[in-house]
């Protein structure tokens, strides 16, 4: 008798497993992929803020002397400074994808106070995201993401265009 009620017990379990794995496998998918694609988001407005940073750096570094063919002028030395600054940024960012790195924009640019600007941008980011955007019903887009990324860093240059 009691061997009947252990049996019939494991009949009414049985497929529970499976109903329980399809209530929770939803949830747990949409944390996992909100996870890994917010992850990479912020692994990329790391990189830009990295690359920017970078890019801002090394313009202090620049040889004049040798970018001019030793006839500085400001307006040599400016463009020398903002390509060196737009390149440097651009390797950094170079472990990008090809399809990605089509929309990035780096500018650098030097204003009448020797204050050297770089921006590293992604407009559109929300349409052309890195991973697709997930619409689930109740929740929305998974993930929300802004629909640009910018990143942009500041270095005091030297008077008269030359770094210090």
């Amino acid at each position: 008798m009691l061997a009947f009620r252990f049996r019939r017990a494991a009949a009414m379990q049985r497929g529970a497993a499976a109903l329980e794995f399809a209530l929770i496998f939803p949830i747990l998918f949409v944390i996992f992929y909100a996870i890994a694609s917010y992850g990479m988001t912020f692994m990329l407005v790391h990189a830009m803020n990295n690359a920017a940073s970078e890019g801002a750096r090394s313009a202090l570094l620049v040889d004049l002397d040798a970018a001019c063919g030793g006839n500085v002028t400001a307006a040599c030395a400016q463009g020398a400074v903002e390509a060196r600054a737009i390149a440097v940024s651009q390797s950094a960012l170079d472990f990008l994808p090809d399809t990605f790195s089509e929309d990035l924009g780096i500018t650098a640019a030097v204003d009448g106070t020797q204050l050297l600007t770089v921006t590293v941008a992604v407009p559109g980011f929300a349409e052309n995201p890195l991973i697709p955007v997930l619409t689930l019903p109740g929740i929305g887009q998974v993930p929300r993401l802004p629909a640009d990324l910018t990143s942009v860093a500041q270095v005091q240059l030297g008077s008269g265009g030359n770094p210090s």
